[in-house]
């Protein structure tokens, strides 16, 4: 595709321009008018409680060419009706053009380290892009079509879900051939009212599939049998349950930063590593194994290559404070499922010190959230944890159900405020071990900010 120019822009997206007195390239789109950079577009989103438009003016002085936006305003400016629909156009109009592969990847957790694997994993052959950090809503997910060139072999899309038919929306712009669904938790429960909400609300990739096209879908999860009746194409599986197409024999934690997996796919044995711990990234590399194998990706080339992948700051990252404990950072997200899984880690891993952990809320899980305090509370309790913390609205709740299934009141610790959670870290010994845990909105890894050794 190579690089847009503000009129090529306005005419894949139905726009029309005002006060723009030459034609420019385009480098970049921004939400932002923080991140604007030089001949960056600033897209003015009407929210609920800041209106875009506001922020025009200093847009345009940190270097924003133009401004889209819904409304006349006395700025350079690419007019539109509807911004979501503008941008669903411009990834339409764009993906008409290209003939590459697309990977829609979806799924209450795992979804940006899933993408994250699978992006290494065929990179060891294929020429890949993907969708950048977390850029997979309906305002930025069809950006990623601007940033081809034209020689792409496979594209990989992140698909966020907050509703019903959002994912139907973004699969009719990135048109996949292969769609990957990680597992169905209690993630946006608020949103769709339940977890059979959830799984139907993520099978619409599925249902967006062809007849020629693949699914991928996680074998042991408990929703696996209706994903399945929701494709209409071919489907390949992952797990450890028995016959799934790549299935996971056995797993070790080796040690914080590196896990050996064993799969057996095609009847063959073998042998890979992640740089992360715990079940939940064994099951992620291995889709994305399943994927690069499928595509023709050699296998072996592919387990190399997925060695080395990174994953955004703040998943589960392990990060040494100067104080000698370790941190497990995993605070990008946080939901029921997350919180076991990593809870699980830590009773996996081993290490010299002690395993201590901070939890913080987890958002919209609606009539849910009950639930999710008590699983939490029991999961504590038959947890190998020498001491957790709890902050926020649902702290009191996690902590009743944790004492009501026998973890010691003398290990918990309710908290207000990041400096208590400071504290409390500071307390602990060198080589000791804490996660921490909560949903962005949260900012929990405020209170090791200062503490991370450089």
């Amino acid at each position: 595709m190579g690089l847009l120019t503000i009129q090529s822009f306005a005419k894949l997206c139905g726009g029309c321009l005002h006060h723009i007195k030459q034609d420019t390239n385009i480098h970049d789109f921004v939400l932002n008018s923080k991140d604007v950079t030089e001949k960056s577009i600033f897209i003015a989103v009407k929210g609920a409680h800041v209106d875009g438009n506001d922020f025009s003016k200093e847009a345009i002085d940190n270097g924003a060419v133009a401004i889209l936006t819904e409304q006349k305003i006395p700025y350079p400016s690419v007019v539109v009706e509807n911004i979501v629909d503008a941008l669903a156009l411009l990834g339409k109009n764009i993906r008409n053009q290209m003939h590459c592969s697309v990977v829609g990847i979806t799924g209450s957790n795992g979804k940006t380290s899933t993408k994250e694997f699978i992006y290494q994993a065929l990179s060891s052959e294929l020429n890949i892009i993907k969708s950048e950090g977390n850029k997979n809503t309906e305002y930025t997910s069809p950006l990623i079509w601007t940033k081809l060139q034209g020689n792409e072999d496979a594209v990989i899309a992140e698909l966020a879900m907050r509703g019903f038919h959002q994912i139907e929306h973004l699969c009719k712009i990135h048109r996949p051939n292969i769609g990957v669904i990680t597992m169905i938790g209690s993630n946006h429960t608020e949103k769709v009212g339940s977890m059979d909400g959830v799984a139907e609300a993520k099978s619409e990739l599925l249902e967006a599939l062809q007849k020629d096209d693949l699914a991928i879908l996680p074998r042991d999860d408990v929703y696996y049998s209706f994903l399945r009746s929701k494709a209409n194409c071919r489907v390949m599986t992952f797990g450890f349950s028995k016959g799934s197409d790549l299935r996971v024999l056995r797993y070790e934690i080796l040690n914080h930063y590196l896990t050996e997996i064993e799969i057996e796919l095609d009847q063959k044995r073998m042998k890979y590593q992640i740089p992360f711990m715990g079940k939940h990234q064994v099951l992620n590399a291995s889709a994305a194994l399943l994927v690069a194998h499928q595509m023709g990706v050699n296998i072996d080339k592919a387990m190399q290559s997925i060695k080395f992948t990174k994953l955004p700051g703040m998943r589960s990252e392990i990060v040494k404070l100067q104080n000698g404990i370790k941190c497990f950072l995993d605070v990008y997200n946080s939901s029921p499922d997350s919180v076991v899984a990593a809870i699980d880690v830590l009773n996996e891993v081993k290490q010299p010190g002690k395993k201590f952990a901070v939890l913080g809320d987890m958002y919209e899980l609606g009539s849910y959230e009950k639930q999710a305090c008590i699983t939490i509370g029991e999961k504590i309790a038959k947890s190998c944890l020498d001491g957790i913390a709890l902050y926020g609205l649902q702290s009191h709740h996690i902590a009743e159900y944790a004492w009501l299934n026998g973890y010691p009141r003398e290990k918990v610790l309710i908290v207000s405020s990041m400096k208590e959670i400071t504290e409390y870290i500071l307390s602990l010994h060198p080589e000791d071990l804490i996660l921490l845990k909560a949903s962005r909105g949260v900012g929990l890894e405020r209170a090791v900010e200062n503490m991370i050794d450089q």
